[in-house]
């Protein structure tokens, strides 16, 4: 899928359909009823790390511009916190496709974002 939605925007789209496949109708139907249609949740936990990454990405990238942090801990600290964050949820979709001499250090990776997003989520705004 080309992650255009059935309006043409790009980046909101995490459908795993394709175009030629017959079911297509349907699918651009829940797109455009719900915002998401049944090939998302094929692999829901990938279509949930590809939706938390950018954002995470641009929230990063908004908190340097203003250099907010939670008050109990540096800016600096943060933003390694959430460089980690975005590492793990951005390699986590290619997972099936982890070599065994890289599995290892990219699920502590993984882990170690999932960690840190469950321990710092109350702390996500600017």
């Amino acid at each position: 899928m080309n992650n255009i939605d059935p309006r043409g925007i790009k980046n909101v789209n995490f459908s795993l359909g394709d175009e030629t496949d017959k079911r297509e109708p349907e699918w651009k139907a829940q797109r455009l009823t719900r915002g998401f249609d049944d090939t998302e949740l094929w692999s829901l936990d990938c279509t949930i790390a590809k939706f938390i990454a950018p954002r995470l990405k641009a929230f990063k990238e908004q908190a340097e511009q203003i250099e907010d942090h939670p008050g109990n801990i540096t800016f600096q600290e943060w933003k390694g916190i959430l460089e980690q964050m975005i590492e793990g949820f951005e390699i986590y979709p290619d997972h099936f496709h982890w070599s065994a001499e890289d599995s290892d250090a990219n699920w502590r990776k993984v882990d170690k974002a999932f960690s840190l997003f469950h321990k710092w989520f109350f702390n996500l705004w600017n």
